[in-house]
């Protein structure tokens, strides 16, 4: 035995792998996923089915005694603090017991609420974008968190020209067109 763990490339390979019961709960959570959000794209991400709009929506997973629903956004905890009580959850997980019936209501207004979220999120991000008429490049802006001190030996025993907060060192390029 390699000890090699099974790469999947579509969610019908994952649902395959799994046991009778879980795959039974798992494609139930997949329709209401599907018929609340049907524009959304289905994939496989980190190893386990996902849906994609505008942005990663909602990832769900099968276990022996459980079916996960996890999030990359945490406003969702926040919002449905009171309807999660029941379940056990995790930083971005919650689950739901394989021997309880599955809160169908509770994923549709789940997925409603990402589908709402990411909605929200690309228009601010297209709202922020500033267009630049073709062939015509930005300068460079300073960056504010790096502030320009005389030569000192730094915290960390090297000599050293910035103080940092919370960026990576400049590029030389960047060095060069910050000094001048």
């Amino acid at each position: 035995m390699t000890g090699e763990k099974t790469r999947f490339s579509t969610v019908e390979e994952y649902l395959q792998s799994l046991p009778d019961k879980a795959r039974a709960v798992l494609e139930k959570l997949r329709e209401t996923i599907h018929e609340t959000a049907p524009e959304a794209e289905e994939l496989i991400s980190y190893q386990i089915p996902a849906f994609r709009f505008h942005g990663m929506l909602i990832y769900y997973s099968a276990y022996t005694q459980h079916v996960s629903l996890s999030f990359p956004a945490f406003k969702v905890f926040e919002v449905f603090k009171e309807e999660f009580t029941p379940y056990e959850l995790s930083k971005s997980t919650v689950r739901f017991r394989l021997d309880e019936p599955l809160p169908l209501d509770l994923v549709r207004e789940i997925v409603k609420f990402r589908m709402k979220e990411n909605l929200e999120k690309q228009a601010a991000k297209s709202k922020g974008k500033k267009s630049q008429p073709d062939g015509v490049i930005a300068p460079p802006l300073p960056c504010p968190s790096i502030k320009k001190v005389s030569p000192h030996w730094g915290r960390s025993g090297v000599r050293s020209r910035f103080q940092h907060d919370r960026l990576p060192p400049p590029t030389r390029a960047s060095l060069f067109r910050w000094m001048m």
